[in-house]
């Protein structure tokens, strides 16, 4: 196997682990949706306002996490070529 096929499959693998980590962080954020439900019909104040800073950051964490793995898919494809 030349070292070029190395690193892509290293590569692939890594994508693969980043796909986990995005399904992760996914499921995160929609079971921090579902206890802002929850807290709709048992209110309280401070659980509130720290999930929804737990949310915000889950949300900016995913956003970051796509560029990332968007940037990665491109440098797999180069090194296709």
């Amino acid at each position: 196997m030349t070292e070029k096929n190395e690193k892509l499959e290293k590569m692939t693998a890594i994508r693969a682990k980043l796909d986990d980590v995005d399904n992760s962080i996914k499921s995160l954020i929609a079971k921090i949706a579902n206890v802002q439900l929850d807290l709709m019909e048992a209110p309280n104040e401070g659980l509130e306002k720290a999930i929804g800073d737990i949310q915000s950051r889950a949300s900016a964490n995913a956003e970051e996490l796509k560029a990332a793995i968007h940037d990665f898919e491109i440098e797999i494809n180069q090194l296709k070529q």
